[in-house]
């Protein structure tokens, strides 16, 4: 039996906020209702699957115009948790069991995501990722349309800057390159990965120092200057010289009091911070559902909420 692959279980977070304009551009905030959170989970819950075999549906779930939704739970008044589908195309490929896949073929992978309407009637959404898969954009689009004028809706993206982190004592750099080679010949291969770990050596080889002050407040500039200070680091210990164009991804690995953390410095595709979730995977590889809702509900009330107030 293959052995399963231990992929990270992250997940990101919005809000949705609907305004009208009043005068001259200028706009105001309308909040979301009670009742409007009801007919939404309500609407969600009576879906019936959708016919994929409609060119017309097809095409809206293949270019993530709308996500497929499946069962959703009421939490309480406030909160609900569902299950969405992401979709993949584009390219051939060959399974083990099906045999090619086509390129035009659509696959679904299932996700979960939360949804709690605040006091202040922004309606804050989680999206579950599943290693470099998963999708927030499809899930807004058909919450946009199914709250109604979606024009005047606006999804934000939760992203946490340095201050964040300042109570995190970083332990380890994990840094994942791609190196592609820099010749016309290599340009558009997939060349060679490798996996790299920076780890704090001793009480006072000043790697906290040199993190906390160079790393952290990078996460304020957005991805070049995170890869620029993760590269500069790297480069000035022994371990090996890095192109920071060949960093793909960074976390951190940090206690925050006695508890383990990890901090995803360059969000992929994104610029929502990806909160990990600490879940067991079931044997299809996707986390379980009960734990999934919990860790999700706890980063949003310590993570996003408790740091907004």
């Amino acid at each position: 039996m293959a052995k399963k692959k231990d992929e990270a279980v992250t997940a990101s977070f919005h809000f949705l906020q609907r305004t009208r304009e009043v005068s001259d551009g200028k706009r105001i905030s309308v909040p979301f209702t009670i009742g409007e959170f009801d007919r939404l989970c309500n609407k969600i819950s009576g879906l019936k699957p959708l016919d994929l075999s409609d060119p017309q549906v097809a095409d809206r779930v293949r270019f993530r115009f709308m996500a497929p939704l499946g069962p959703i739970t009421r939490i309480n008044e406030r909160t609900a948790f569902g299950q969405f589908e992401s979709s993949y195309w584009g390219h051939s490929y060959e399974n083990t069991e099906k045999g090619t896949i086509s390129a035009e073929s659509i696959s679904l992978r299932p996700f979960f995501y939360l949804m709690y309407l605040a006091d202040d009637g922004v309606i804050y959404v989680g999206a579950q990722y599943l290693g470099l898969f998963g999708g927030y954009s499809a899930l807004q689009n058909t919450l946009r349309d199914f709250l109604g004028s979606p024009v005047d809706i606006r999804s934000h993206a939760i992203r946490l800057g340095a201050a964040a982190y300042k109570d995190a004592r970083p332990i380890a750099i994990s840094i994942e390159i791609s190196n592609r080679g820099k010749s016309p010949a290599h340009h558009g291969t997939i060349g060679t990965r490798t996996a790299v770990v920076f780890k704090k050596a001793s009480r006072d080889d000043g790697f906290e120092a040199a993190v906390a002050q160079r790393v952290y407040p990078a996460l304020d500039h957005g991805r070049a200057a995170v890869k620029n200070a993760v590269a500069g680091l790297m480069n000035e210990s022994d371990l090996m010289t890095i192109d920071e164009s060949d960093i793909e991804d960074a976390t951190i690995i940090a206690l925050v009091g006695k508890k383990r953390k990890t901090i995803h410095l360059i969000e992929a595709g994104s610029v929502a911070t990806r909160f990990h979730l600490e879940v067991d995977r079931k044997s299809n590889g996707h986390p379980v559902a009960a734990q999934t809702q919990e860790a999700m509900l706890a980063t949003l009330k310590d993570e996003i909420l408790g740091r907004r107030r």
